[in-house]
């Protein structure tokens, strides 16, 4: 919840911005005490030295320089110095041999100063030392500090006045130095002393600070923000009655009124949505059409009426199951959804109904998906229709047979089946005898009446797999699958035999019968093959009708093997 936390995050960059600056300001303000408090040090401790100089030439000029090294140690005990002491130009220490001595009593011409009974040299510096040199040659006094062991160090030249020159001569500028080395613990504690008060100063301004900003970031921008957005969640949820107060004239309070007008204008444009949509699902709920609409992600949000009669399921349970399983083929539905032509249909057969189906995408002008839609028709009673009648087309109304129509495309395929499968196929053509003399007797209706008994005892007493068919006028064909002619044979005195039974009205009739094989054809071919029949069924009646005859060699003549020639 913090890092969604807007105040916390302008209050971080502020604490940050704050504490960064404030850091610059006491390292700058603790490093100008460093400068001042060093400079002062320094300011002090070459006055202290100009005044321990000026202390020693009182001396000298008293002709008691033999107490200068005790005046040296009492300087550096009394003013509390690291290290005092008077160094030659050649680098060592002063007033503890008698070189000095010698000298100045040689220029004298006379022992004004005795010899000292201990003699001792200490070096402090090369008689080459640059340090020594620049001072010599410059006659300025120089200073270092040695940050490593807390020291100053002062090396302030002893310039040869005319007061020494009885002693000294005057040909040299420069009779020594004095070397002052004073700690720098007391400034390093006062610089720390002024830093940890400066931090604890930045401390407690830096949290005065931010409790200021804070609640001033709260009541300004935050408080403004939070009470936007707890309005904006309200929308959100559906609620678009939220407003917000107009606090001044800031980006704050134009925020602020943009966020009412803009409810308010949603307000409008979601009343008008409403209204539109009322309409449209009233005319989608009471379509004569099925209607189920999706969102764009594929959930089904909307199912009207006669969708649920259509499929067989509640609003609910065609919501459960998915756009794609409507009519349990996703495969359907995404071939109508692909398909380039948005008004192709495919009928399906789903249940007792028999649905014309469409699906589509809905899509806008710049093809963003806004959903899918598929709209459902009952179609059971137009495809029972085309199914009669694609029936009927093939049917003998008055027989209830296949008619003369669909016996080329049987024949066909079964002429085809036997040469791929090497199978036996027979072919029985039936003819009624004296049929012309029976209507002119007993009429026409006697006659159809006559005929419709013999379509019935046909289908009883062929296979499943036989095909029977009204070739014309009284003229029947039969077609007998996997049968040789023997069996065939069999079959056909069967149903003439049972013919002979046949009585309708007391009226008694008979029927001549023609076989013919596939394999006793010339060529195997179905014209061959009815041709065939045909001459069996005219051998049947030449020979006194109500028999049953097979064709064989001895009913060909010259037109036929000139017409069913194997070369032709």
């Amino acid at each position: 919840m913090v890092n969604k936390s807007i105040g916390t995050k302008i209050l971080t960059v502020v604490g940050f911005a704050a504490t960064v600056f404030l850091t610059g300001l006491i390292v700058f303000y603790t490093q100008s005490q460093r400068t001042i408090v060093m400079q002062e040090h320094q300011e002090v401790t070459q006055r202290m030295v100009v005044t321990v100089i000026a202390g020693l030439e009182a001396i000298m000029e008293t002709g008691t320089a033999i107490t200068a090294k005790r005046y040296a140690n009492d300087v550096k005990s009394v003013l509390e110095l690291e290290d005092f002491r008077f160094v030659r130009t050649d680098g060592l220490e002063a007033f503890l041999d008698n070189q000095t001595i010698h000298e100045v009593n040689r220029l004298l011409g006379r022992t004004a100063y005795p010899s000292r009974n201990v003699v001792k040299q200490i070096r402090l510096y090369d008689k080459a030392d640059p340090r020594l040199q620049q001072v010599i040659e410059t006659g300025h006094p120089d200073s270092f500090l040695d940050e490593q062991n807390h020291a100053y160090t002062v090396l302030m030249p002893i310039e040869n006045s005319r007061a020494c020159w009885r002693c000294h001569g005057s040909e040299i500028k420069i009779l020594g130095f004095a070397r002052v080395v004073t700690s720098l613990q007391k400034a390093q504690q006062t610089i720390t002393e002024n830093r940890n008060r400066a931090i604890v100063v930045l401390l407690v301004v830096l949290f005065l600070y931010l409790i200021f900003t804070y609640l001033f970031l709260h009541q300004v921008i935050i408080a403004p923000i939070r009470q936007v957005t707890r309005a904006m969640r309200q929308v959100e949820q559906g609620d678009l009655k939220q407003r917000v107060p107009e606090l001044g004239e800031d980006e704050l309070g134009g925020m602020a009124r943009s966020f009412n007008n803009m409810t308010g204008r949603l307000r409008e444009t979601y009343a008008g949505l409403e209204m539109e949509q009322d309409k449209l699902t009233t005319i989608i709920l009471n379509a004569g059409e099925g209607i189920v609409v999706t969102d764009r992600n594929g959930t089904i949000v909307l199912v009207n009426q006669v969708a649920e009669k259509l499929l067989g399921r509640s609003a609910d349970e065609i919501k459960a199951i998915g756009f794609e399983q409507l009519v349990d083929d996703p495969l359907v539905i995404r071939h109508l959804i692909d398909h380039d032509d948005p008004h192709f249909h495919e009928t399906v057969q789903y249940g007792e109904y028999y649905i014309g189906l469409m699906a589509s995408r809905i899509q806008t002008k710049q093809g963003d998906m806004l959903g899918m839609v598929a709209l459902m028709r009952d179609v059971t009673l137009q495809k029972r229709r085309e199914s009669y009648l694609e029936a009927m087309s093939l049917m003998d109304e008055l027989t209830g047979l296949l008619n003369r129509r669909s016996l080329s495309d049987v024949l066909a395929q079964s002429v085809s089946d036997v040469m791929e499968n090497n199978s036996q196929l027979t072919l029985m053509m039936l003819d009624f005898d004296h049929f012309k003399q029976l209507n002119d007797t007993y009429g026409h209706v006697m006659g159809d009446r006559l005929l419709r008994a013999f379509g019935e005892l046909l289908k009883s007493r062929l296979r499943k797999t036989d095909h029977a068919f009204r070739y014309g006028g009284e003229e029947f064909t039969v077609l007998l699958k996997d049968t040789g002619i023997e069996d065939a044979r069999n079959i056909a005195e069967n149903i003439r035999q049972a013919v002979t039974h046949l009585m309708v009205e007391d009226v008694l009739v008979t029927v001549s019968v023609g076989l013919a094989a596939v394999d006793q054809c010339v060529r195997h071919t179905p014209e061959c093959l009815l041709e065939s029949a045909d001459r069996a069924l005219y051998r049947a009646k030449k020979l006194g009708r109500n028999q049953t005859v097979v064709f064989d060699s001895s009913m060909l003549d010259d037109e036929w093997v000139s017409k069913w020639s194997v070369d032709e």
